[in-house]
């Protein structure tokens, strides 16, 4: 009968606009926050045949980036060629999932900020908003109560991910029922990550040693002004890694294996168009609105919050038994995989030391095809994927598919 129900549901879409994801059972809505304008826009794509599976909210990062490309171009069900069609995802989240796509903070793309003084500014805000949606969520979809919830997201949601997995920890709801989160390429902790933009250069051969030597200064200048307090220097120190690569004449610093990043902006520019249709808008419940996957206006709002380490979050969920991955393309500069494992093995939470004697091994499919490197102890988890840029979607899709398996394992 649920079937015949959906069946019916999507024919009415041949009648009144264009259906964004045919054979797909989902929903869409602006959540107004209660605050005089400020609404949140979700996605949720429900999972493909399964009986009361987890739920996975998925934050893109930025920050001012839309997640809504993520469902076209990552996990979504279907993905997006150049002649605006629509393909199967061979490896879509949400044969394993529910997944609800969340544009954050308020402001991004197809959520809405009353005004620019109501953007969020720091990340207490942000997680003020997202938990203030959330339970506005819980109230529309009551399935949700109590049944497992997971956290995902990139690049930026390096800051989104752990802040608000640390909250839904603290507040411990017997509706929320957060047990875990999975982040590829996060930015997590300037400071710490900034150390490490020379030896990834100099690993991959790009600059000689007395070239990584001379970035190793700038490097350390930038932890200096920041343990001393001078928080002025932040954003500028944010910027260095894009100044290393201007110098440098890097083509693609999201990927230093591929020569450009055509192809990203490329499908970033399908999706707009695609999802920028009225009859697309229309049935998504966000007509009237102009479509564009980044708002500079969030970004430039959020820019002292980039300095924030989210260590102590991060170790406060580990404390507390929630399983957190952390995953890492090893083509990625601007976020790139020697930072990252540096952040893991300096997390402050009770098993540091177990962690950081963990082997590192070779992590293969259950073919035997070698994906990456693994490394974990008991709720942490850290990946290294092979031939992956800051997206490890763009070309290691299986990659990402085995990462929400492992993340959800019983």
């Amino acid at each position: 009968m649920r079937e015949i129900l959906i069946m019916l549901f999507f024919c009415m879409f041949s009648i009144f606009g264009e259906n964004p994801l045919p054979g797909q059972d989902w929903d869409s809505k602006l959540v107004d926050l209660g605050d005089g304008g400020d609404a949140i826009f979700y996605w949720l794509i429900k999972c493909q045949n399964c009986t009361k599976p987890p739920l996975l909210m998925w934050l893109a990062g930025g920050p001012g980036g839309s997640s809504m490309p993520s469902v076209y171009t990552e996990t979504g069900p279907l993905l997006l060629n150049d002649s605006l069609k629509l393909v199967e995802n061979a490896y879509a989240w949400n044969k394993k999932v529910d997944l609800i796509y969340v544009d954050n903070p308020v402001g991004t793309p197809f959520s809405v900020a009353k005004n620019i003084s109501t953007m969020c500014r720091t990340e207490k805000c942000v997680v003020k908003n997202l938990y203030t949606f959330l339970i506005k969520f819980m109230e529309l979809h009551p399935e949700y109560r109590g049944r497992p919830l997971y956290l995902a997201g990139t690049s930026y949601a390096g800051h989104y991910v752990p802040a608000f997995a640390a909250h839904l920890t603290r507040i411990n709801s017997p509706y929320i029922n957060f047990s875990g989160a999975a982040i590829g390429n996060g930015w997590m902790d300037q400071y710490e990550q900034n150390l490490y933009f020379s030896e990834f250069l100099r690993y991959n051969g790009i600059v000689s040693f007395f070239g990584a030597l001379l970035m190793k200064f700038g490097e350390l200048l930038c932890g200096i002004v920041h343990v001393t307090g001078m928080q002025k220097f932040d954003i500028a120190c944010d910027k260095y890694s894009f100044f290393v690569v201007k110098q440098l004449g890097i083509q693609n610093p999201y990927d230093i294996s591929r020569p450009n990043t055509t192809i990203f902006f490329m499908q970033l520019d399908w999706v707009e168009k695609y999802l920028d249709k009225p009859e697309v808008k229309k049935l998504l419940g966000v007509e009237g609105q102009t479509y564009r996957w980044f708002n500079a206006d969030v970004n430039k709002m959020m820019a002292n919050d980039s300095a924030l380490s989210l260590s102590e979050d991060i170790a406060y969920s580990l404390n507390k038994g929630k399983r957190l991955i952390f995953f890492f393309g090893d083509k990625d500069y601007v976020c790139n995989w020697m930072g990252g494992y540096s952040v893991m093995k300096k997390i402050p939470w009770k098993y540091n030391s177990e962690f950081r004697n963990a082997d590192l091994n070779l992590w293969k499919n259950s073919a035997g095809k070698e994906m990456g490197k693994i490394q974990s102890y008991n709720k942490l988890t850290y990946i290294s994927v092979n031939d992956a840029g800051h997206s490890i979607f763009a070309t290691q899709q299986e990659a990402g598919f085995h990462i929400l398996e492992k993340l959800i394992e019983p």
